[in-house]
């Protein structure tokens, strides 16, 4: 990533100025209490973010769902963490696990992001990776950290994700933490 500071998730760490946070909100988050666990990983990521950061958020099931009022890049501190807090507590998961068209949103903001955040439960599309690569390919390369969250499927190509990008990939053991 770029410059600056850092963030971190799920115990991942990035260092730049500008975070995207891509976040699985599919039907199978509703399982083992996945849900409530990665938004109260998300706030918590949220609020420990430098003062002179910036954040996006993008939760995906079989759409891109985020704040109507998120309209670019969203400056870290207390007024706008607290108003994604709330916002993130209304979060209901539903849906499948497409995760391609958040990182085209999360590609086109301008200036693009330093690091990327991507957690799953789930598998997605092969084609994902493909498509992820040649978003990235288009500028400046993004680092994307990957989270397995509480399942192995899809971990080859997390893996993929996180290498080709230069990123991190981690897995969360939903019982025993990291």
């Amino acid at each position: 990533g770029g410059g600056g500071s850092g963030a971190s998730f799920f115990g991942v760490r990035g260092t730049g100025s500008r975070f995207v946070f891509i976040v699985d909100v599919s039907d199978s988050m509703n399982a083992d209490n996945k849900l409530r666990m990665a938004m109260s990983e998300l706030a918590k990521a949220i609020r420990r973010l430098p003062d002179f950061t910036t954040y996006h958020v993008l939760l995906f099931s079989n759409e891109v769902v985020s704040p109507k009022w998120q309209k670019g890049w969203n400056r870290s501190g207390r007024t706008s963490s607290r108003r994604m807090l709330q916002w993130l507590n209304q979060v209901e998961a539903k849906g499948g696990t497409i995760p391609s068209p958040a990182f085209t949103q999360a590609f086109d903001l301008d200036p693009r992001p330093d690091v990327i955040f991507f957690m799953t439960d789930g598998e997605f599309a092969k084609k994902t990776v493909s498509d992820i690569e040649r978003l990235n390919g288009r500028g400046k390369k993004v680092a994307i950290n990957t989270i397995a969250f509480g399942s192995t499927r899809g971990v080859e190509l997390m893996e993929e994700i996180a290498a080709t990008s230069g990123g991190t990939y981690r897995y969360v053991n939903l019982r025993g933490g990291l």
